[in-house]
């Protein structure tokens, strides 16, 4: 406990606001206010700027903040989220498999249409200035995939000749040249949380082997209108929450009835469907009770139902059966 003793209760606003990641640094404002208030004769302190963080709030205990190789500190990256115990509506982005796939949240998607904009703006402001010049894997950038196509938010996975990044607010997976990169500066890079979140589908599994590329591509076009190709309306709801993201039940109401996109994988012979633990052992018992006629059971198990169905019939109407009790 890198704090006990330090303080009791401690809160400063800029700090806060820029470690919940509310708020990005802006010195410009406080540089005004600097300014206005040297100018109407008031005694300052020295000019605090709006990219340091306090001594305490620094502290790792205290603090999302990460350290950048500068020693300066940069927000880390926040990631959307869904909720385990409600249902909410979502769009599919990508589909790799039904075993990955990524949703984005419908609520949000106003909010990313105005981020897409405003990058496309900064984007066109600062392309002159240069691509990157030293990419680092991690480093949040903004990348197309080529030159006709729009500057989204990306993350560098992989540095080479080429660039492998991760578009974090749609989950597609892309190599660009280093010409098709820009910086991405902080007011966009953590305005809003990466709206790609990595999901599997509950309740089925592969028929055998790995998912071949027919299930993912069918699964897609299940979440896509046939007329127009614009992404869906899904209620989902979380199962289960893995190590690599979320497993969920995706349902669509497109088509006027419910329509579960596991059962459909499964109608056209795409999937299997994956039983849960607790299913799984009521099928094996219910499979031991399941007996032949001629079937001789080593420990003289014996179906009840049959014993009592033969008992009812004409063969014992006319006798009266008497068990003999051993002698003593």
């Amino acid at each position: 406990q890198p704090t006990i003793a330090r303080f009791v209760l401690h809160f400063e606003t800029h700090s806060w606001l820029v470690s919940q990641h509310w708020a990005v640094p802006n010195p410009e404002h406080a540089e005004h206010l600097h300014k206005l208030a040297t100018k109407g004769g008031l005694e300052v302190a020295e000019f605090y700027r709006g990219g340091q963080v306090d001594e305490i709030e620094d502290d790792l205990s205290c603090s999302q903040l990460d350290k950048t190789t500068d020693g300066e500190a940069s927000p880390t990256p926040r990631n959307a989220f869904l909720p385990q115990h409600t249902a909410v509506l979502v769009c599919m982005s990508e589909c790799v498999t039904p075993g990955q796939f990524y949703l984005q949240l419908s609520a949000q998607l106003a909010s990313l249409t105005r981020l897409e904009q405003e990058v496309a703006t900064w984007a066109a402001e600062h392309q002159e200035s240069g691509h990157l010049l030293l990419p680092v894997t991690g480093q949040i950038v903004l990348a197309r995939i080529d030159q006709y196509s729009e500057y989204l938010r990306a993350e560098v996975r992989h540095v080479g000749d080429r660039l492998v990044v991760f578009m974090v607010d749609s989950g597609d997976m892309a190599t660009v040249l280093m010409e098709d990169t820009l910086p991405c500066p902080a007011s966009l890079a953590y305005k809003i949380p990466h709206q790609a979140m990595q999901c599997r589908l509950a309740g089925v599994r592969p028929v055998s082997g790995d998912w071949s590329v027919a299930a993912g591509d069918h699964l897609f076009d299940l979440t896509r209108d046939s007329l127009s190709d614009n992404p869906l309306a899904l209620v989902c709801q979380v199962s289960q929450v893995t190590s690599s993201g979320y497993s969920v039940r995706l349902t669509s109401t497109g088509s006027g009835s419910d329509v579960d996109l596991a059962s459909e994988l499964v109608t056209a012979g795409l999937a299997c469907q994956e039983l849960t633990e607790q299913e799984d052992r009521l099928d094996i018992q219910e499979s031991s009770m399941d007996l032949d006629e001629d079937f001789d059971t080593p420990n003289k198990m014996f179906n009840l139902e049959r014993i009592l169905e033969a008992c009812a019939s004409d063969a014992y109407h006319d006798q009266v059966c008497v068990p003999t009790l051993p002698a003593k």
